[in-house]
């Protein structure tokens, strides 16, 4: 009796349990002609031949044609943001700009020499929002980067460009951006005296700073700055969590020991919110075991969980991916990824493959750019951390995918650099269709299995 209830039960566990991967790879209708297939290099036309370029941000318009954000460098020590828009089938969008391409020649104000685009969205009305940062030089500035932030109409016209200092500031970079209503919140870091701290700064949607919003404890109206940990912070990330803004980036000195996770939230009038994490700060530092960069992308799931991606390098086993989830209240999720290293996803890899990017699809399934020296890689997860089956290399040579955004239909894109078919760094992308999982295959699914066949 026992036996003939096992054997009715095994095939509904195995149907219901097993991941089946098919057909994870690079999607051929996207520029077909590409080397390989799947993929697009974009040469900028510009006054030098094969400027260096490389594309640090991707975003999917309603209409599904990709615009990718990056900066181009045509001699040493300059840079220009540069923009490029595709169609479906991965050509360019000839209409867009000058044959599908937008380069800002004369970045921002007078006598800045050089641009550096980090991050890209699309607002809610279609315009292109870019955000980096500008070198700008007197009589503007003593020679000192400034967030800078660029909107282009649909067609690729600049709309307008703005540049910020904080206060009391030596250095200002913008990393990251996003849409919130008719606002755009940026963050990076500004320094003080020395010291790096969390830079927000929001503008209206006519370009100017919105003094309603920071302005607190000495910052200047539409900016706000907070210390994280104890030797200097950034803002790589920038996300909506409701009406709260989550700034996510990393405390510590980047590159070398002590660098962690951190996270700050804030109100939307820019008010650190201290009711987020669990000292009453507002702040959330997560210590990592080595090296690190610390976090550099983040993503909000449905019921307001925060999905964070980072690197560190440990000397043992090298480059290390890192894979976190924070609960709505900014506490680490210790059940995510089957609850290992204490809620940490630890994706340790040879030859210095790195985490880049991380995006969610419409089922919440955490989706993961990186590089692997000249190759780009995508990975994804199911929702609580698991990998699901989908990872696919391309081999590229350069510097690798910075970038990912997911399209209506799932199709994966990854945008970056590489020297491939030229001698110089170009835009990258790469468009990807994902597998079909039926399921998880657990340990005791796998036993059953073998035991009963």
């Amino acid at each position: 009796m026992k036996m003939k209830m096992v054997k009715f039960f095994v095939p509904m566990l195995l149907s219901c349990a097993l991941f089946e991967n098919i057909n994870a790879s690079l999607d051929t209708t996207f520029n077909p002609s590409g080397t390989p297939p799947g993929t697009v290099v974009t040469v900028f036309s510009y006054s030098v031949p094969e400027p260096y370029s490389h594309a640090s941000g991707v975003a999917i318009q309603n209409d599904q044609k990709i615009v990718a954000a990056g900066t181009t460098i045509p001699t040493a020590g300059s840079g220009e943001f540069t923009l490029a828009r595709y169609n479906t089938d991965g050509s360019l969008d000839t209409p867009f700009g000058n044959g599908g391409q937008v380069i800002i020649q004369t970045p921002f104000v007078l006598n800045s020499t050089r641009a550096v685009a980090q991050a890209v969205a699309i607002d809610n009305s279609g315009n292109i929002v870019v955000a980096g940062y500008a070198f700008v030089q007197p009589p503007h500035q003593t020679g000192a980067y400034q967030f800078a932030v660029a909107r282009y109409n649909t067609d690729g016209e600049v709309d307008f460009t703005v540049t910020t200092r904080f206060n009391n500031s030596t250095v200002s970079e913008a990393n990251a951006l996003v849409i919130q209503g008719d606002t755009i919140v940026v963050g990076g870091y500004t320094t003080v005296s020395g010291t790096q701290r969390f830079a927000l700064a929001r503008y209206t949607s006519d370009g100017e700073l919105d003094t309603t919003f920071g302005g607190n404890n000495g910052d200047r109206a539409g900016t706000v700055t907070t210390v994280v940990g104890n030797n200097g912070s950034t803002v790589q990330a920038v996300v909506l969590q409701g009406d709260n803004i989550v700034a996510i980036g990393a405390a510590g000195n980047l590159g070398s020991a002590g660098s962690s996770f951190a996270l700050a939230r804030y109100t939307a009038d820019g008010v650190i919110d201290d009711s987020f994490g669990s000292d009453g700060t507002g702040t959330v530092i997560t210590s990592l075991p080595g090296i690190g960069n610390g976090a550099s992308s983040a993503a909000v799931q449905s019921d307001g969980s925060i999905v964070v991606l980072g690197n560190y390098v440990n000397d043992s086993v090298g480059n290390v991916g890192v894979l976190a989830r924070y609960t709505p209240n900014g506490i680490l999720d210790p059940t995510f990824a089957d609850g290992q290293n204490g809620g940490l996803y630890l994706a340790a890899s040879p030859d210095d493959m790195g985490y880049s990017a991380v995006a969610l699809d419409a089922q919440q399934h955490i989706v993961t750019a990186g590089n692997h020296p000249g190759d780009f890689v995508v990975a994804r997860f199911t929702p609580n951390g698991i990998p699901d089956g989908f990872n696919v290399t391309t081999s590229f040579s350069g510097p690798g995918a910075y970038a990912v955004a997911i399209q209506s239909d799932d199709k994966v894109v990854l945008a970056g650099a590489t020297t491939q078919q030229f001698t110089s760094n170009n835009f990258t992308l790469a468009r990807y269709v994902p597998p079909i999982i039926t399921g998880r295959l657990s340990a005791l699914t796998i036993a059953i299995q073998n035991k009963y066949g």
